[in-house]
């Protein structure tokens, strides 16, 4: 879907091609109008998220989602980095791709290429391809790499193709170069809204990305005219600089926004893997040993730990994962409370057995009190 994006600059680049020389400027503006009528099917014709409907009956009527979901203790600062990574992504692009078509027919002495309009056209649609292909192939590419990785890849590369561009005067190796621009400086979009997708919970999904997605535009609405500034003060070449190092800003703010793909794979690979550690009283120590004697260390279920794990669990949106690791937990406490009257420290994992010290108030019933789990 995101790849429609290209094919879109692309048309808008034809047009101005073919309308503005015979026509002028406002022809183009009112073809451009034309394609927002076709909102007006969406609205009409295209059903609501299966997920979305769901959420919403659980939820009941009149039932709304509260910012503390999206700004809140646990997701505040993960909000800021987001928001300040897409403003740093959405500055580059917008400071690039509105100045680019002046810069290609500007003239020489001007700082520009010097193109005529027709030959500006012709280089901004063969950038396109690549910014469609960067579209297309970044889930593919992310799939198999990880959303980060892949992200912070395109960013860099993005980074580096821009000086690239911005040391290039020669319109033949522009040609080259700018599929390239187009596909690391574009392609990571079609992420974001994964990204955010899978943080975020379905309650509030829409609202954040909006909040996150347009508070970066809010700030990109300085691109134009900062890079438009120090181009006539400057030159481009020190505004398609400033370009990339808010790509390499953006590729650093990643430091501060988890993984939840790597998330998921990590819980599903160790905490859920029954070879592992998945047990039916909680998550032991280690993975089962050999040795029988290191049996009563390895496989013991340590209360604090677990509970940790629990709060990394909520932190990171598995919350039936969480309830289920502390249903485990209680199993164990209320199988000990009816054999032996006794709490214990730690508990066997396969068997659920006490191990001693004995009569020890775990914290886990605090803990389902206050997140409110089932344990059942």
């Amino acid at each position: 879907v995101q790849s429609s994006w290209a094919i879109g600059y692309a048309a808008a680049a034809a047009v101005t091609a073919l309308v503005l020389p015979v026509w002028g400027w406002r022809a183009v503006f009112f073809v451009g109008v034309i394609p927002a009528f076709f909102t007006l099917w969406v609205q009409k014709k295209v059903e609501e998220p299966e997920i979305w409907r769901k959420a919403r009956a659980a939820a009941g009527p009149g039932a709304r989602a509260g910012f503390g979901e999206i700004f809140g203790r646990n997701r505040l600062r993960l909000t800021l980095f987001i928001t300040l990574m897409n403003a740093c992504t959405m500055f580059a692009w917008w400071g690039f791709n509105l100045w680019l078509p002046a810069y290609l027919s500007m003239a020489p002495d001007q700082g520009g290429i010097g193109l005529g309009p027709r030959s500006m056209s012709a280089l901004v649609i063969f950038m396109q391809a690549g910014m469609w292909l960067g579209y297309i192939s970044f889930g593919f590419i992310s799939d198999k790499l990880g959303r980060k990785r892949s992200y912070v890849g395109f960013l860099a590369a993005a980074a580096v193709f821009m000086v690239l561009y911005a040391q290039t005067r020669q319109p033949l190796v522009l040609l080259v170069l700018g599929p390239f621009v187009a596909f690391f400086g574009t392609g990571y979009f079609t992420g974001f809204g994964a990204l955010t997708a899978e943080i975020y919970p379905t309650s509030v999904r829409a609202t954040a990305q909006g909040i996150t997605y347009n508070a970066g535009r809010i700030v990109s609405a300085a691109a134009p005219f900062v890079v438009g500034s120090l181009a006539q003060t400057r030159g481009f070449g020190f505004s398609f600089g400033l370009i990339a190092a808010a790509f390499v800003a953006a590729a650093a703010l990643w430091a501060g926004i988890p993984d939840e793909q790597h998330a998921q794979t990590m819980i599903g690979r160790a905490l859920l893997d029954a070879g592992r550690f998945h047990r039916p009283f909680g998550i032991p120590a280690c993975p089962p040993l050999t040795q029988p004697e290191a049996e009563a260390i390895s496989q013991a279920v340590h209360l604090p730990w677990n509970l940790f794990i629990c709060e990394g669990l909520l932190k990171y949106g598995f919350r039936s994962d969480a309830a289920r690791l502390l249903a485990h937990i209680m199993n164990g406490i209320i199988q000990n409370l009816k054999q032996n009257h006794a709490f214990h420290a730690r508990y066997h994992a396969e068997k659920g057995t006490g191990i001693h010290p004995a009569d020890r108030l775990g914290i886990a019933v605090g803990f389902s009190l206050q997140y409110g789990l089932p344990c059942n």
